[in-house]
């Protein structure tokens, strides 16, 4: 929770700058029934190029398996190529994006990236019920990582 906390007022100080950082308050206690998270920043405070970068360090350190699921999925090719090697050293890489997107263009976009990645052994399953929204990604049943970042080039400029 402090982390989020601190967060919130880095952003906060960083459009208010009169604002005396003594007037946040920040719960360090432990939570019970609480588990080990890190909070990892993207925005204007944090530097450019951090996320791809986050992920595609995440994404090189699976060993078994790698699920990821987005509904935006436009990546540069350093991702592209990230994803393709962590499947050719064997890895169980799965992708889940929507069967139908808000947009044809991310549609059409998304998919013209798939011969790549099939191959490469990438399994990709796309959610037909509806637009799926969720971005996360899941490291060997060990790591998970929940966000509000897509996997597409827009989000990662949008700083």
């Amino acid at each position: 929770m402090a982390q989020n906390q601190m967060l919130f007022a880095s952003d906060w100080l960083t459009e208010n700058p009169d604002t005396s950082p003594e007037s946040f308050y920040y719960n360090t206690k432990p939570q019970p029934g609480g588990f080990a998270a890190q909070v990892f920043a993207y925005g204007p405070t944090q530097r450019r190029g951090a996320t791809p970068q986050f992920l595609g360090a995440l994404i090189s350190q699976a060993q078994h398996t790698l699920i990821i699921s987005t509904p935006y999925f436009i990546p540069d090719y350093s991702l592209i190529n990230i994803l393709c090697a962590t499947a050719y050293r064997g890895v169980a890489v799965t992708m889940i994006v929507p069967k139908h997107n808000d947009s044809f263009v991310v549609t059409v976009t998304s998919r013209s990236y798939y011969w790549q990645l099939l191959k490469a052994g990438v399994k990709i399953y796309e959610y037909k019920p509806g637009l799926l929204h969720a971005k996360t990604l899941t490291v060997d049943g060990e790591l998970s990582l929940i966000g509000s970042t897509n996997l597409d080039l827009r989000s990662f400029g949008l700083i």
